[in-house]
């Protein structure tokens, strides 16, 4: 199933949701504070699931150091997440960025 939304153009506070299913299309104008609403509880029900903290952390990582052009604020290399550890002081650096995203 794939799930798509966009503005509503002739009511920009309304929210077109539509599903697709094989054949099978649905649609449905919701305003868009009801939309809100729904990806908030869909927000919490996946932070739930630990993969999904964790991949959301791995994108924004990633996006991150691509964005900084792989240097940290000092000027050094920035690791890729599979090669983020536990520092010399403690500091679980995964643990960190799957806090931040929700988990």
């Amino acid at each position: 199933m794939t799930l798509t939304a966009a503005r509503d153009d002739r009511e920009p506070q309304n929210i077109k949701v539509r599903t697709t299913y094989g054949p099978i299309t649905n649609e449905v104008i919701e305003h868009e504070g009801h939309v809100a609403s729904f990806w908030s509880q869909l927000g919490r029900l996946l932070a739930e699931n630990g993969r999904h903290a964790e991949a959301q952390a791995r994108a924004g990582y990633e996006r991150y150091r691509a964005h900084a052009d792989g240097l940290s604020v000092h000027g050094e290399e920035l690791p890729s997440w599979d090669d983020l550890s536990v520092t010399k002081e403690g500091t679980d650096v995964q643990a960190h960025w799957i806090a931040a995203f929700g988990g």
